[in-house]
């Protein structure tokens, strides 16, 4: 039995997901509930293979409260809609071609059919744009938690400093990860522009399987 890990899953759930690990780790110490002293007869090899899995699960269980991100705190997130709008404004060419009205979804699944490492740079940036999106909560945690450490009077100067850069992090987490999604989104579009046969296969109703207008022209094109 074979385990791959893709770049999605490590950027969106296991480096989030190390955050919560590392905060709850902090946490615990300080309330004397567990001593890092103690992982130190722990063999290297299961102590880093516990801490990848105890990540990307913690990711997972996490995601949760990434997506409540977007929900709840909107100002820097740009729709779908907004990367069309900009897309035609550089390309004033694509107005009116069928593609340009289709989902994201579809449209990431077409350039995936058509060309997988085009595709990759796709989920590389969403990946990256998810990932960020899911470390602004530990990362405020993270603040709150040097806040608390600053007013009961342990190392203040230092308490401090680590409550104001965790606190700008996560602000800037949600610009950032708008950032990542909409050129994510711009880059769908761009691609697609250069699809042969695209809008006939979004207008198709009879026969129209979108990969296999797409794997036709691909095995013209070589």
């Amino acid at each position: 039995m074979s385990l791959s890990v893709g770049i999605f899953d490590i950027f969106t759930y296991a480096i989030p997901g190390s955050l919560y690990l590392m905060l709850g780790g902090y946490v615990a110490e300080r309330l004397g509930w567990f001593h890092v002293a103690a992982l130190g007869d722990v063999p290297v090899v299961l102590l880093i293979g516990g801490i990848v899995v105890a990540s990307y699960v913690l990711g997972q269980l996490t995601y949760v409260v990434g997506t409540g991100v977007d929900r709840f705190v909107p100002f820097w997130h740009r729709r779908w809609s907004d990367a069309r709008k900009e897309f035609l404004a550089r390309t004033p060419s694509a107005r009116g071609r069928r593609y340009v009205g289709a989902s994201g979804s579809v449209l990431t699944t077409a350039v995936e059919a058509y060309d997988r490492e085009a595709a990759q740079e796709i989920h590389r940036l969403r990946a990256v744009g998810l990932m960020v999106r899911n470390c602004c909560f530990p990362l405020a945690a993270g603040a709150v938690t040097a806040a608390v450490e600053a007013f009961a009077g342990h190392r203040v100067g230092a308490a401090v400093v680590c409550a104001a850069l965790l606190a700008g992090a996560a602000v800037s987490t949600l610009q950032q990860n708008g950032r990542l999604r909409h050129w994510a989104a711009l880059k769908t579009l761009e691609f697609c522009y250069w699809i042969p046969g695209i809008d006939e296969a979004l207008g198709a109703r009879r026969d129209g399987m979108l990969t296999s207008l797409i794997n036709r022209d691909r095995r013209i094109r070589r």
